[in-house]
């Protein structure tokens, strides 16, 4: 049995008549004679009343319009779906992002334009470490992510860069370093240190590490967290302070000052990651979208650079 069967059985059922069915079936009237009789062959009842010329459906032949209509439609509605998930408008994208991440302008706009555009999708996303994205997208896991490229996780990942950030030093507003114009590594002698553990990102971990031993300082780290948000609640109940990655001095925490170290001038790129061979439409229309709003965003910021 084929659709075809089905579809030449139902334009049969509505006109009642094999001649008016085979025109608008575009078919030899006889040819679809042979058809409806092998279908009530195979079905082994008859689908209709034939009587002086005439056909009429019989009761058994009733029921079954009902269930064939039905299928007919599940295997349009089934077509149309698929059409839609194969041009990118239906589906699931599953999306990683470092917890920094969600502060970025460009992050931000990306997600809220590609919801907008693209209402029918779901955006599933998932707040994970750079190496866990890393890790994920390569066991087909996530469909793309926003880490912070290192040499270790990254590599045979296609990217788009987003964003450069750099460590400032978190401490509560009311510090006696918080007012200080400029702060170097030894003044932070002294200080107790919440460290984000080198078990969330060892790249991120030993880059920092290295820069504080190179400059003369060996933090005394009173703290292991697990994520920034956890030692920016620490700082701002005066437990010590912190190394943040941000993309400005602006702090989300009224409480907390974020304040540039002269000599930690390390920086870590924001990028969009996804994997080269992908062939996923939603993948792809979401790396359009990433790639027009960071577009749109870096010509932004060069317009707004005074000319001298």
């Amino acid at each position: 049995m084929e659709l075809r069967h089905l579809r030449y059985f139902v334009i049969a059922a509505e006109e009642e008549n094999f001649r008016r069915a085979a025109e608008r079936l575009h078919v030899a009237q006889p040819a679809l004679s042979k058809q409806i009789a092998l279908l009530e062959a195979e079905l082994g009842c008859a689908l209709f009343t034939r009587s002086k010329g005439r056909v009429y459906l019989s009761e058994v032949g009733r029921m079954y319009l009902e269930d064939v209509r039905r299928i007919l439609l599940d295997v349009e509605q089934a077509t149309e779906r698929i059409r839609q998930a194969a041009s990118g408008q239906i589906g699931t994208l599953r999306v990683g992002f470092r917890e920094t991440a969600g502060r970025s302008r460009t992050v931000s706009r990306s997600f809220s334009f590609f919801r907008q555009k693209f209402s029918s999708v779901e955006l599933r996303l998932q707040q994970m470490t750079s190496p866990a994205q890393c890790t994920a997208l390569r066991a087909g896991e996530l469909d793309a992510g926003f880490i912070y490229l290192s040499p270790e996780h990254d590599h045979g990942l296609a990217r788009i860069e987003v964003a450069v950030d750099r460590f400032y030093l978190a401490l509560h507003r009311a510090h006696p370093l918080a007012s200080k114009p400029a702060i170097h590594l030894h003044d932070l002698d002294t200080e107790s240190f919440l460290w984000l553990a080198r078990s969330r990102n060892a790249y991120y971990s030993d880059t920092l590490l290295r820069t504080c031993i190179a400059g003369g300082l060996a933090p005394r780290i009173i703290q292991e967290v697990d994520s920034e948000a956890t030692a920016l609640n620490l700082v701002a109940v005066g437990m010590g302070v912190s190394f943040i990655v941000a993309a400005s001095e602006v702090s989300p925490l009224s409480s907390i000052v974020f304040k540039r170290v002269v000599e930690l001038d390390n920086t870590l790129t924001l990028a969009l990651v996804w994997p080269e061979n992908t062939n996923s439409p939603l993948t792809n229309k979401f790396v359009e979208t990433v790639r027009t709003i960071a577009g749109a965003s870096s010509t932004s910021v060069l317009s707004a650079r005074p000319t001298s």
